[in-house]
């Protein structure tokens, strides 16, 4: 093998090295928002919960956290399929 074979090799390697771990750090990066999102929904229901026995009531504050609550979701929702799609193994 001569010298230009080897250094390209070696160049070739190295690359797909470093896109093994922009990979990976993209799939943790995924899963961190996935857990993230999961905690801000936990988070979003217990004040719709208490927006929901609130004295005096305030309908505004139970259709904010409504809405909060179903993006949150939703975006979740694309998130697990984003993952599932891009990052999992077939």
């Amino acid at each position: 093998m001569n010298y230009l074979a080897l250094i390209s090799q070696g160049a070739s390697e190295e690359r797909a090295e470093q896109l093994q771990f922009a990979a990976e750090e993209a799939k943790h990066s995924v899963s961190i928002s996935i857990l993230e999102t999961r905690k801000a929904i936990s988070a979003a229901k217990k004040q719709l919960k208490e927006a929901k026995k609130a004295v005096p009531y305030n309908l505004q504050n139970v259709v904010d956290f409504t809405i909060k609550v179903q993006n949150l979701e939703a975006g979740l929702k694309i998130a697990q399929t984003i993952e599932k799609e891009d990052f999992t193994s077939k």
